[in-house]
């Protein structure tokens, strides 16, 4: 990884106690980012802070580690990050990515700087990801610049129009236009489907690079969100009650038709 103070992106990676996965995110980040960053900031959800035991030792003067103490979420810590930034542009990840190729930043860059209406750009493969997990995603329009093959991502689902906390580039004043992420009562995915949508209307949408530069790795790793975790407490309970009403009203039955044998 290279590190110049006069960089314009800040690289912001959100975890939560999936170290293994993590450690696979920043090895790759490593080895094949080639642009020249200012600063990462690193949130950890889990309260862990042995965090700090896999962050390369190169990285660490310009590194700022966020451990909570008390879990926020990742929408929450997505905002704390956010507003540490003090670059043009946001490199956004998570801890469960795996990168194989380079330039995927400076690809990227070229991109927002042509189009002001380009919210982010994604760097999943469109065959072997997109078309498979997402198949309401197409590719809507086909772009060249400087031999960069990319295109607009469409959609045919009103919930996803292409925002997305996945890796990718993404403009600090997009951001600020909006100043907070985090909704009251709405999980991490329904947050992204609000987003997606304020951008939309904005006239902004996502593209997606037709050379892919990442793999996501933590297909069965989800971390539950608070609101997530509320709303399985709540299903379990609604479960658990409707099973003790079905078994005091098939008791009551039980009783009644004993009643009428007599």
């Amino acid at each position: 990884m290279k590190f110049s103070k006069s960089s314009d992106v800040t690289i912001v990676l959100t975890s939560c106690g999936r170290f293994d996965l993590l450690s696979k995110t920043l090895s790759s980040l490593n080895i094949f980012n080639t642009y020249p960053i200012r600063k990462i900031i690193l949130t950890e959800d889990s309260g862990n802070s042995d965090v700090a035991k896999l962050i390369p030792e190169d990285w660490l003067p310009f590194t700022e580690l966020l451990v909570n103490k008390e879990k926020l979420g990742q929408i929450k810590c997505i905002d704390k990050a956010y507003q540490l930034v003090d670059t043009k542009y946001i490199f956004h990840c998570e801890d469960d990515w795996e990168f194989y190729r380079s330039d995927f930043i400076e690809e990227s860059k070229l991109i927002l700087e042509k189009n002001d209406k380009v919210i982010q750009v994604w760097l999943r493969d469109y065959n072997d990801d997109i078309k498979i997990n997402y198949p309401f995603h197409y590719p809507a329009e086909k772009f060249i610049l400087n031999d960069i093959f990319y295109y607009k991502l469409g959609s045919n689902n009103d919930k996803w129009k292409g925002f997305s906390f996945n890796p990718g580039l993404r403009r600090k004043s997009d951001y600020d236009t909006i100043s907070c992420y985090f909704c009251e009562n709405k999980s991490s995915g329904e947050t992204e489907s609000y987003l997606t949508n304020v951008y939309y209307q904005k006239g902004m949408y996502a593209v997606f690079l037709e050379k892919s530069a990442v793999k996501h790795i933590g297909w069965s790793r989800h971390v539950l969100s608070h609101e997530e975790l509320q709303k399985l407490k709540l299903k379990k309970r609604k479960k658990l009650k409707y099973l003790i009403i079905g078994f005091v009203i098939g008791f009551l039955i039980g009783l009644f038709f004993t009643y009428l044998l007599k």
